[in-house]
């Protein structure tokens, strides 16, 4: 993957003056990733700036341990069901209704 995205940079601007958050910036860092024999371009660290006033925030994430989850299931049919008979799937009149005795 020579030509893939590694890396985005998104910034927040014409913000409202009057808006409390003044400013904003998350950066995404993506890269190849082996996970059993093959390689994935997946996220590797996230980071989100932003400021209020005098006060800034900074949160981010690394992304690591990737693993890969799968199974293998078989199904087999030692015997061959015998075929449901016509009589039994056969469309039949209602039963006549229960007379009450009073």
């Amino acid at each position: 993957m020579a030509y893939a995205i590694r890396h985005i940079t998104l910034e927040c601007d014409d913000i409202p003056a009057d808006f409390p958050i003044q400013q904003v910036k998350t950066e995404l860092t993506y890269d190849m990733v082996k996970i059993n024999d093959k390689e994935f371009l997946l996220p590797l660290k996230w980071e989100m700036h932003s400021r209020d006033g005098k006060y800034l925030a900074w949160n981010s994430a690394e992304y690591a341990l990737y693993r890969k989850f799968g199974t293998e299931s078989s199904i087999t049919f030692e015997e061959t069901p015998e075929p449901v008979p016509d009589k039994k799937t056969k469309e039949e009149p209602p039963a006549p209704p229960v007379k009450k005795k009073q």
